[in-house]
């Protein structure tokens, strides 16, 4: 694990090493991290390590809540969806940072965690564009992976509009 090059390398290597439980609880401790250092930044506020572990516990437990009270509609979805993976594509757009952030999330019939990427690209564009752009990524994506039967899946209504 110490010859990971980068942090993130030396992340995903420890969460392979990690317990189910104990990989959610890091994920969230991370999260939190980031969370914290935001507050910090942007609104002056310090936060305790008890209060960021424990934003992390209560994230946790809060996506237990909802990963049980979704077990039916998965259950549904399953049966109508049989062998087809599904991919989730999102765009984040910064005028700041003049770029366009780009989030692909891949999940099996069962809503089971496949696969997922980031990527970023410059300058900022109209949010119409960068969704399709994202689409296009995606799809580019899932064909380096050589995967079958994938539906994508957009929330912006003016991408989805043109292809449907």
């Amino acid at each position: 694990m110490l010859r990971n090059n980068t942090s993130a390398e030396f992340i995903f290597a420890l969460l392979q090493e990690l317990s189910h439980a104990q990989a959610e609880l890091f994920a969230s401790v991370l999260w939190s991290l980031w969370k914290s250092r935001n507050l910090q930044l942007w609104q002056n506020e310090v936060e305790t390590l008890q209060a960021i572990v424990a934003r992390a516990q209560k994230l946790c437990a809060a996506v237990k809540i909802c990963v049980q009270q979704c077990a039916d509609w998965a259950e549904s979805m399953a049966e109508t969806n049989h062998g087809r993976l599904k991919c989730n594509i999102d765009a984040s757009f910064s005028e700041a940072l003049n770029c366009v952030g780009f989030g692909f999330c891949i999940r099996n019939e069962f809503g089971e965690f496949i696969r997922a990427r980031t990527m970023w690209s410059n300058p900022v564009c109209p949010s119409d564009v960068g969704e399709a752009l994202g689409l296009s990524y995606a799809i580019r994506w899932v064909h380096e992976l050589q995967l079958n039967n994938v539906d994508f899946e957009l929330d912006a209504k003016t991408v989805v509009d043109y292809f449907n």
